[in-house]
């Protein structure tokens, strides 16, 4: 059994951590080829692209992660995640309670 833990982070709303990674969902959407990343809410059927929190996977690495959930995408037509990496710098680390 391993002692590593996955912690989450809590990333405020607005913050620069909050815009960059709403930033880097726009360049996946664009890669990912689900829309030109231009709208980010991408609204389908009362459906909409949320913000499902943001941990650190790898407590020595440069970036921490943020995760996405689309429940209708408009392209896909179903569930999307999309889990995308933010710059630690960008991050100021608040760990949220377990």
């Amino acid at each position: 059994m391993s002692d590593t833990q996955t912690k989450f982070i809590d990333i405020q709303p607005e913050s620069f951590a909050w815009r960059k990674a709403w930033a880097c969902l726009g360049e996946q959407i664009v890669a990912r080829e689900l829309g030109d990343g231009t709208d980010l809410a991408q609204p389908n059927d009362g459906e909409c692209w949320q913000f499902m929190g943001a941990f650190d996977i790898a407590p020595l690495a440069d970036y921490v992660v943020a995760e996405f959930r689309h429940r209708y995408h408009p392209v896909a037509k179903g569930r999307v995640y999309v889990k995308v990496s933010i710059p630690r710098r960008y991050s100021t680390v608040k760990w949220a309670a377990p």
